[in-house]
């Protein structure tokens, strides 16, 4: 996350917002000196992982995580990611 928020200062917006559903407030504290604003819904003090915090968190495997990176470049090759789609 800090490296997109840094990607995108060097563009130059007039604000970065980070918005997430959960996350400790140690990493919220360091992507509050990153980011303009940084909202969050849950702020669990004992963080353990992530998948505690959903009712639904499969674990998925390495195929699965290399085709949805495949269609996601191939989407974003059919132009879709300009706004063409």
């Amino acid at each position: 996350m800090k490296v997109a928020i840094r990607a995108l200062k060097r563009r130059s917006p007039r604000e970065i917002v980070v918005a997430l559903p959960v996350a400790p407030p140690d990493t919220l504290t360091e992507l509050a000196r990153e980011a303009d604003r940084v909202v969050c819904i849950s702020k669990p003090a004992r963080f353990l992982a992530l998948g505690y915090h959903y009712h639904d968190f499969p674990q998925l495997t390495d195929e699965e995580v290399l085709a949805a990176l495949r269609r996601g470049a191939a989407h974003q090759g059919s132009g879709a990611a300009a706004g063409n789609s």
